[in-house]
């Protein structure tokens, strides 16, 4: 064998051992690329403020695990930047008359202080009433017979005579007050009438003069006659004055004294005269002109008295309104008040019906005493938020920088929103506002989709890790939610990761954190993530994200007995991580399957709250 050959050989292997190893390496990569691709896409799934703290791995493979228990806290992740503080205006979501304004201009605040208030009164009759109906539902719902077939007792036929007691009287008082408002709102609008008689009457008076201005008025040609006198007469004195001065020279040289001294008083005379000419020219002049003044003075006149007869008609029909928006209000207070008495009073006719050894009386299904439960629950929320709706409230710690509410007025409803819109064009607060300045020279700006952003209310906590000072987590809370401007927050859809085909956008809202405490070396524009608290459920029930289904609309979990396996529909509610708290369908013990989350089923809940 040729030397030659052998070294062509050992080329050629080389060679392929190279191509070996590169295809190897390839592959390797592509392993890795595709195992870290399963892992972000799983992310997508977990908690998006993973940042703050790991959350549980994903499982790969279908797993059996229990139903267990433990601590949520639902939050809402995102990132921005710190900017500087914008001023707020705060408004009522309450309505009624302001009974108290408790700030000024130039007042500093602090987190949590009362700046204005609204009668609370007939809010706080609703959430009695609205409390009532909710103690005689769930005392009605308690009235069917249970599993050993016990019924009401004396003690619960006591608690609902007391409950009639009390709804009777909360009518009462209802009622007290709802005529004292019709006869405010009927004592307002009888007042705005007689203002209004008494502009009319001013404007009528205003126009009478203005047309006996107009009357007694100079004509024209007259003015200009009299002009043309003026100036006639103001020649004559001028030619008068020049007699007496031509006179008085020839007295000098004159032989005959006597008669140029006649000469001379008799130019005088005549340039007297003359004067006396110019002077009532002037006169009638000045006459002339002060009957024009006095037409323009009285057409003022009368146009500010038709402006405010007008605005004086416009409060008698604004005061009118308010008078029917105000008894329709009232009206329905009264009829809540009414239902919640007649609920305590059927709840305690049933117990009554019902305390016998043959059991309760034929009544509403257990199903329809839930459904009143459930709307009367909602009832009191509403009438509970109404109550706190009636307080402005400071949310951080800032300067009141305008107060456009007076004790007295009446205002509708409010909302939490920038002082100056988002054209920038500094327009000012509406009525019944106050704007405050915050303190802090900078706040914590973050953009979350509309999704969360529903989830959002001012007042919630936040956490907050900054880009370039990892050692500290500060604290906040939300300031303001706000849609944000075309153009700003990230609205775009961005690209889906597995298709590589663009994804509709969404609409985004730029969430304000105020921040406790700034860390040293904080500057404007240094990132920051914020992880909001959006609520809580304290030894919840919980499954996996991943073993949650959906399917036709229904939320599912397999359910595993052994050998059998079971769609189950459960009903969730907040999610944590790679949690999910379930409120109904399963029980602590049971066990579901958790499946690979690559093989479908878990896809429907990317971008899921």
């Amino acid at each position: 064998m040729q030397p030659g050959g052998d070294l062509r050989r050992r080329r050629r292997t080389r060679t392929w051992m190279v191509v070996v190893g590169v295809v190897l390496a390839v592959l390797l990569v592509l392993g890795v690329a595709g195992f870290l691709g399963v892992r972000f896409v799983s992310g997508l799934v977990g908690d998006a403020g993973a940042g703050f703290d790991g959350g549980p791995g994903e499982v790969l493979g279908e797993t059996d695990v229990p139903v267990e228990r433990m601590d949520l806290t639902s939050t809402v992740a995102a990132t921005g930047s710190l900017t500087a503080g914008r001023p707020v205006t705060l408004g009522f979501t309450g309505s009624g008359e302001v009974t108290a304004v408790d700030v000024a201009v130039g007042d500093r605040v602090v987190p949590g202080q009362v700046l204005a208030r609204l009668d609370p009164r007939l809010a706080q009759l609703d959430l009695d009433a609205a409390e009532a109906t909710l103690v005689a539902a769930e005392r009605a719902a308690g009235l069917t017979t249970s599993d050993d077939g016990a019924v009401a007792t004396e003690a619960q036929a006591a608690e609902a005579r007391v409950s009639v007691a009390s709804a009777r009287t909360a009518l009462a008082s209802t009622l007290e007050v709802v005529e004292a408002n019709e006869s405010a709102l009927d004592s307002a609008v009888a007042a705005a009438g007689r203002q209004r008689d008494r502009d009319a009457a001013a404007a009528t008076e205003a126009q009478t003069a203005l047309t006996a201005a107009q009357a007694a008025q100079t004509p024209p040609a007259a003015r200009q006659a009299a002009e043309a006198e003026l100036a006639a007469a103001r020649g004559v004195k001028a030619a008068a004055d020049a007699a007496v001065v031509a006179a008085v020279e020839r007295a000098v040289d004159a032989s005959d004294l006597d008669l140029a001294q006649r000469q001379v008083e008799a130019a005088r005379e005549n340039a007297t005269f003359a004067g006396e000419r110019v002077a009532e020219g002037e006169r009638i002049l000045g006459a002339a002109d002060a009957t024009v003044a006095a037409v323009a003075s009285a057409r003022a006149d009368a146009a500010a008295a038709r402006a405010a007869a007008d605005a004086s008609a416009e409060a008698v029909v604004a005061a009118q309104d308010a008078r029917r928006t105000g008894l329709a209000s009232d009206a329905q207070t009264v009829d809540g008040a009414r239902s919640a008495l007649a609920q305590a009073e059927a709840a305690l006719r049933v117990l009554q019906a019902g305390g016998t050894p043959e059991g309760p009386a034929a009544g509403p299904s257990p199903e329809e005493l839930q459904v009143e439960v459930d709307r009367a629950r909602l009832a009191v929320e509403t009438a509970r938020a109404s109550l706190t709706g009636t307080t402005v409230v400071a949310p951080v710690a800032a300067t009141v920088t305008a107060v456009d509410v007076t004790v007295g007025t009446a205002v509708g409803e409010g909302a939490v929103t920038p002082a100056s819109t988002g054209a920038g064009d500094g327009s000012a607060p509406a009525a019944g506002t106050i704007t405050l300045t915050a303190t802090q020279a900078l706040v914590a700006e973050i953009t979350v989709p509309e999704t969360d952003a529903v989830l959002l209310e001012d007042g919630m906590p936040a956490e907050l890790k900054f880009s370039a000072i990892p050692d500290v987590v500060g604290t906040g809370q939300v300031l303001t939610v706000l849609a944000s401007e075309p153009g700003q927050g990230g609205a775009e859809g961005g690209v889906d990761p597995f298709t590589g085909q663009p994804l509709p956008a969404q609409k985004t809202y730029t969430v304000t954190v105020a921040v406790d405490e700034l860390p040293a070396g904080a500057r404007g524009g240094l990132s920051v993530a914020a992880r909001i608290t959006t609520g809580d459920a304290p030894d919840a029930l919980v499954v996996p994200t991943a073993a949650v289904q959906q399917s036709d609309g229904a939320t599912t979990v397999q359910v595993v007995d052994g050998e059998t396996v079971e769609d189950v529909e459960v009903e969730l509610g907040l999610r944590q991580g790679g949690y999910s708290q379930v409120l109904d369908g399963l029980e602590e013990g049971d066990v579901v399957r958790v499946a690979d989350p690559m093989a479908g089923g878990g896809e429907e809940f990317l971008g899921a709250p």
